[in-house]
C-alpha cells in the first residue's frame, strides 16, 4: 500500500481514515482494498486527480461487485416513466422556443428517468438530443446521440437522417452519403 501511495506524484495527504486525500470520495480505494488480489488492474477510481491511472492497483472482486450492485439499485430507484415523459415534454417545449441547452438538459433527465431498458421510446429521446446538439453546433455529441438512436431502433428513419446531417456538418461526406 505504501509503495502505491508514494508512486502517486499528485498525492497531497493521507486522511485519518488511512485513505489518500484524492481517494476520499471512493470507498473502493482503501488501503485494505489495495492489498487484495483480483483481476482488476489500473484502478481509475479517482475522478478528482486521476492519479492512479498509471499504477497497477487491485481491488477485491467482492468490493467491486458490491459497488456495481449498489449503483444499479440507485439507478433503478431513480427510474420513473411519468417523470421521464414530463421531462421529454419540457424538452420539446424548450426546443420549440429555441432554448437548446435547456432542451438538452431535459432530454438527458428524461433518459435518466426512463433509460432504454424500460423505455421503448428512448430512441426518440436520443434523436431529439441529436437535433439539439445539431442546433448548438456540438456535432460530435450529436453524432453520439444519433448513433445511439440508430443502435436502439435500426428501423427508425429519422435517426439515420440526423446522423447523416451531423456527418455532413462535420464534413465527413463519404459517411454522410452511405
Amino acid at each position: 500500500t505504501q509503495s502505491c501511495m508514494s508512486a502517486c506524484t499528485r498525492l497531497q495527504a493521507v486522511q485519518p481514515s488511512g485513505r489518500p486525500a484524492c481517494w476520499a470520495s471512493h470507498s473502493l480505494c482503501s488501503p485494505t482494498a489495495l492489498q487484495g488480489a483480483c483481476s482488476l488492474a489500473d484502478c481509475t477510481y479517482c475522478p478528482i486527480t486521476g492519479c492512479l491511472r498509471t499504477i497497477a492497483v487491485r481491488v477485491p472482486p467482492k468490493i467491486l461487485c458490491h459497488h456495481r450492485v449498489q449503483q444499479e439499485q440507485t439507478e433503478a430507484a431513480y427510474v420513473d416513466m411519468a417523470l421521464s415523459t414530463q421531462e421529454k415534454d419540457l424538452g420539446n417545449a424548450a426546443f420549440k422556443e429555441a432554448r437548446y441547452p435547456e432542451a438538452v438538459a431535459h432530454y438527458n433527465e428524461a433518459l435518466k428517468r426512463g433509460p432504454p431498458k424500460v423505455n421503448p421510446d428512448a430512441h426518440k429521446l436520443y434523436s431529439n438530443l441529436a437535433a439539439c446538439y445539431t442546433k448548438l453546433g456540438a456535432y460530435p455529441e450529436g453524432l453520439k446521440a444519433a448513433d445511439r438512436c440508430v443502435e436502439l431502433a435500426p428501423d427508425f428513419v429519422k435517426g439515420y437522417s440526423r446522423k447523416g446531417a451531423l456527418q455532413f456538418f462535420m464534413k465527413d461526406f463519404e459517411k454522410a452519403m452511405a
